[in-house]
C-alpha cells in the first residue's frame, strides 16, 4: 500500500493506494480533480523503497517540470495540476488476492440458445472451447486450418467435416495419428449425429446437432455413471473448501491492510498542520478499527490501537472546539478544553503554545476586573499590586496602563468618590490598539510554520477589549490571602513546591481560578527546565525556558538560566 499526503482547496487528506497501476486524471480516473490534464499522471508500482510514476503532463519535482517516468522515496514530493503530493509511507505486501486475481476464469459460449452445430471440447488443453460449424472445412492444428485445435498430437491437417444440407460428415485426410470416432478408427467419410464423440490425438470433442438433439437430450440419453457422481461431490467439496479458504484468506488480508492503516495513521497526523485534518484523520482511523473488529474480536493489535486512537481523536476534538471558543472570545471554556487535550497530546507544541496564550490573556482580564474591583472598594496599594503584576507581563497594554494612571492621579489629587466612577466609566470606552498585520496568502499559509500557523488560525488574543469579554466573577474575600500566599510563594520566595501545593489547594475549591493555574504552570514548568538541566540535556531545558518566558515575558530565573545555558 502507498501512502500520500495530499493538499489541495487548503485542505489536507490520506490518499491510500491499494491496486496498481493507478491513474491520476481530471475526470476519467481512479484519483480526480479539474485542476489536471486526463490521464495526468499513473502509479505504475513500487517496491519496500520507492515508488515508479509516470507523468503523461507536467508535474514539478525537485523544482524542475518534468513529463515521463520518475523514482520517489517517502518523504519526497511532487506537484500536479494545483495539487501537492507527499510520499509518507510505503508498505509493501503481496497478498494472495493480488495472485489469485491474476488468474482469470474462461469465457463459454450460451450453448443452449444456439442453433448452428458445433464441436464441444470434452478433454485437452482446450477443454470448454465452442467451435461452431457452419461450412465445409478442415480440423486441425495448423494456421491454415478452419476449426483449430490446440493439441501437438493433432496434425496440422487431421481431418475434414462436410456440411451439406442438413447433413454432417467427417472423414480422416491424412493425420499422423488416426481420427475416432465413437472408438472407432474411421477410413472414409463417416456421417455424424448429434452426440457422437470424436478423438483426434489427445483432444475428445463431442459432435452436437441442437436441431437432431439438443446437448442436455444426449447427456439425458447416456445416462450418467455412478463414479461421475463420486468425482462430482468430490469436486463439490473441494470448491466449499476452497471458497472457505479464499474468504478466509481475502479477511485475513482485508484485517492486515486496516490494522496497517491504522498503525501508520497515528504518526502521520503529526504531520498534518490544521486541526481538522487531524480529526478526519482519525475519524477514518477509527471507522477502520470497527470494521477491524467486524473480522476479529478482542485481537491483541484491536485492544492496543483502539484506546490509542480514541484518546488522541477526543483530544484533538477538544482542541477544535478550543478554536472556535477563541474565534468567540469565550477564552474560559478555551481553557476547560485545552487542559483536556493536554493529558494526551502533552508534548504537541501547538497545543502547549495555545494554551499558554489563552492563559496569559484570562489572566489579564481577572488582573483587571479584580484591579478596578479594588480600587472602587478603596484599597489602592493591593489594586496597584495587582497592576504592576499584571504590567510585567504586558507591559504597553492601553486598558491597564489606563487604570493605573487613573489610580495614581487619585493619589496625587483630592479626587472625590464620584469623580473616580466618572473616570472609570470613561475607561470602559478605551480601545485597546491592535497591531495590524498583512494578510498572508493560501499558499503563504500552507508554508508557515507550526509556530506562525498558531497566529493565522486563532484570533490575536494578546491585546483584547476586556469590557466586551465576559469576566468570570472574583470572590475577593474568600481567595484574596491564599493569592497573595500563592504570588509570594513565587514571585517573592521562589519556593516551587510551595507554589505548586498552595495552587493545587486554591484549584480543589475554585477549578476555574486562571491565577492558580498561570502559576502552576509557571512552577511545574520550571521544574521541569532544572529537571532537564541536571540530566544534561541542554535544548531540551532551553526549549522549556523560552516556553516560560513566552508565558511570563519578565521572568528572571528563566533569563538567567538562558544566559547561563549560553542562549
Amino acid at each position: 500500500m502507498i501512502i500520500f499526503i495530499i493538499k489541495r482547496n487548503e485542505k489536507e487528506e490520506l490518499l491510500k493506494i491499494k491496486e496498481v497501476p493507478f491513474v491520476i486524471s481530471r475526470e476519467k480516473g481512479d484519483f480526480t480533480d479539474v485542476s489536471l490534464s486526463e490521464n495526468h499522471l499513473i502509479v505504475l508500482g513500487y517496491n519496500e523503497k520507492e515508488v515508479f510514476l509516470k507523468a503523461n503532463s507536467k508535474v514539478v519535482y525537485n523544482e524542475k517540470e518534468i513529463i515521463g517516468e520518475f523514482k520517489l522515496k517517502e518523504g519526497e514530493s511532487f506537484k500536479a495540476g494545483e495539487i501537492e503530493f507527499q510520499l509518507a509511507k510505503i508498505e509493501f505486501v503481496v497478498s494472495k488476492e493480488e495472485i489469485l486475481a491474476k488468474s482469470q476464469p474462461t469465457q463459454f459460449i450460451d450453448i443452449e440458445k444456439t442453433e448452428v452445430p458445433y464441436l464441444k471440447i470434452i478433454s485437452g488443453s482446450d477443454a470448454g472451447k465452442i467451435i461452431e460449424i457452419e461450412k465445409t472445412g478442415i480440423i486441425g492444428r495448423g494456421e491454415e486450418a478452419d476449426y483449430k485445435i490446440d493439441d501437438q498430437f493433432v496434425s496440422r491437417k487431421q481431418a475434414k467435416i462436410y456440411v451439406f444440407d442438413d447433413k454432417y460428415e467427417i472423414e480422416d485426410i491424412g493425420g499422423k495419428n488416426p481420427t475416432l470416432v465413437n472408438g472407432k478408427v474411421i477410413t472414409k467419410i463417416t456421417p455424424l449425429h448429434s452426440g457422437d464423440e470424436i478423438l483426434i490425438g489427445k483432444t475428445r470433442i463431442l459432435f452436437v446437432n441442437p436441431k437432431e438433439k439438443p446437448e442436455t437430450e444426449i447427456y439425458k440419453s447416456k445416462g450418467v455413471p455412478v463414479y461421475v457422481y463420486g468425482i462430482l461431490s468430490l469436486i463439490f467439496i473441494i470448491i466449499i473448501a476452497l471458497g472457505i479458504w479464499f474468504f478466509r484468506v481475502q479477511q485475513e488480508n482485508r484485517y492486515n491492510n486496516l490494522i496497517n492503516s491504522v498503525s501508520s495513521t497515528i504518526p502521520l497526523v503529526a504531520q498534518l498542520e490544521l486541526t481538522e485534518s487531524k480529526v478526519n484523520a482519525l475519524e477514518r482511523a477509527k471507522n477502520e478499527i470497527l470494521q477491524a473488529e467486524k473480522i476479529k474480536k478482542n485481537d491483541q493489535k484491536i485492544n492496543e490501537l483502539k484506546p490509542i486512537v480514541e484518546k488522541h481523536l477526543s483530544a484533538w476534538k477538544d482542541v477544535q472546539k478550543a478554536e472556535t471558543e477563541i474565534k468567540n472570545e469565550n477564552y474560559l471554556s478555551a481553557l476547560s478544553y485545552l487542559e483536556n487535550a493536554i493529558k494526551i497530546l502533552q508534548e504537541d507544541r501547538y497545543v502547549n503554545s495555545l494554551y499558554d496564550k489563552v492563559l496569559i490573556t484570562t489572566l489579564i482580564q481577572q488582573n483587571y476586573s479584580e484591579a478596578k474591583t479594588l480600587f472602587e472598594q478603596g484599597k489602592v496599594k493591593e489594586a496597584l499590586d495587582v497592576l504592576n503584576l499584571a504590567l510585567s507581563r504586558v507591559p504597553d497594554h492601553p486598558q491597564l496602563l489606563e487604570l493605573r494612571n487613573i489610580i495614581l492621579t487619585s493619589q496625587r489629587k483630592k479626587t472625590t468618590p464620584k469623580e473616580i466612577e466618572t473616570k472609570l466609566a470613561t475607561l470602559k470606552e478605551i480601545k485597546p490598539k491592535v497591531e495590524k498585520k498583512e494578510e498572508k496568502t493560501k499558499v503563504e499559509e500552507q508554508k508557515t510554520s507550526l509556530e506562525s500557523k498558531i497566529k493565522v488560525e486563532v484570533p490575536n488574543i494578546s491585546l483584547i477589549d476586556l469590557e466586551k469579554t465576559i469576566v468570570p466573577e472574583i470572590s475577593l474575600e474568600i481567595t484574596l490571602d491564599e493569592t497573595k500566599n500563592l504570588i509570594n510563594a513565587y514571585e517573592k520566595e521562589h519556593n516551587l513546591d510551595k507554589t505548586i501545593r498552595i495552587a493545587t489547594s486554591i484549584l480543589q475549591n475554585d477549578p476555574n481560578n486562571v491565577k492558580a493555574k498561570y502559576y502552576l504552570r509557571l512552577a511545574q514548568k520550571e521544574k521541569q527546565a532544572i529537571a532537564y538541566e541536571r540530566q544534561g540535556k541542554k535544548q531540551e531545558a532551553i526549549a522549556i525556558w523560552e516556553e516560560i518566558l513566552k508565558l511570563d515575558p519578565g521572568n528572571s530565573w528563566a533569563k538567567q538560566a538562558l544566559s547561563r545555558l549560553g542562549k
